[in-house]
């Protein structure tokens, strides 16, 4: 699965969530919960918030920047 940043449509990550899902299967465990990713975009300059499911992802919302003091 290719994740791309929701403004730009710039390419962020790859994820290979079906086999993550079979290995966790073959140990005997289901995945109930989305897996929750933050991920850096550098064209937007936000970090942008994502759920992964099973066959899809779903934007959460852009978490903005934190001034340094």
């Amino acid at each position: 699965m290719i994740i791309k940043c929701k403004k730009s449509k710039r390419f962020l990550f790859e994820i290979k969530i079906e086999d993550y899902l079979k290995n966790l299967e073959s140990i005997g465990i289901m995945q109930e919960l989305p897996l929750e990713v933050i991920v850096p975009c550098k064209i937007c300059k936000e970090k942008e918030i994502y759920r992964i499911y099973k066959n899809r992802y779903e934007f959460i919302k852009n978490k903005e920047k934190q001034a340094k003091k």
